[in-house]
């Protein structure tokens, strides 16, 4: 299993969000403003990973990874 998750704060409120295996989790309105809804299917975790540290308070965030690597 693949994942990433992510938790912080988007103006001054708690928000987290998860990409397991290519599906999308979390805070539906922190989602919303992402563009996504729970279970979209998103195939690229680095880009999901970037989409939503974007969205976050600068130095908020914790990022868990649990990615395979990426073919040579």
């Amino acid at each position: 299993m693949a994942r990433a998750e992510i938790a912080g704060r988007r103006q001054g409120q708690e928000v987290w969000a998860r990409w397991i295996d290519g599906l999308v989790q979390g805070d539906r309105e922190f989602l919303k403003i992402a563009g996504l809804d729970p279970g979209t299917r998103v195939e690229d975790p680095q880009a999901f990973v970037e989409l939503v540290l974007g969205l976050l308070d600068e130095g908020s965030e914790t990022v868990v990874l649990d990615l395979p690597p990426k073919p040579a």
